[in-house]
């Protein structure tokens, strides 16, 4: 007797496709945090492909104010936080804090 067969896979939605469904649902809100949305450097090269998609959608649905994605961006070479903030009104401070390596 044959063993069960695993299930096939869902297919994949494509990134782009998955941040513009997030978009949607986002639309009508007055402040959005989100994470995982990268920006890279190598070296003078700056990546900014998610995040700028992300944040058009958020300015077409009326988030014109935004924190500023290259706070966190290494000097050289690497990635920022992630994390952005998208709001309806304008924000008064936005700092962004690198913490200190741990051995954790």
């Amino acid at each position: 007797r044959a063993p069960p067969r695993a299930p096939a896979l869902m297919p994949m939605v494509p990134f782009g496709a998955r941040l513009d469904a997030i978009a949607d649902a986002l639309a009508g809100a007055d402040i959005v945090s989100v994470q995982e949305l990268f920006v890279l450097r190598v070296g003078p090269l700056v990546l900014r492909g998610a995040w700028a998609r992300f944040a058009e959608r958020m300015a077409a649905a009326g988030l014109l104010h935004r924190s500023a994605p290259d706070a966190s961006l290494p000097r050289f070479f690497g990635h920022n936080s992630g994390l952005a903030l998208f709001s309806r009104w304008p924000l008064d401070t936005v700092r962004s804090l690198t913490f200190a390596r741990t051995r954790e």
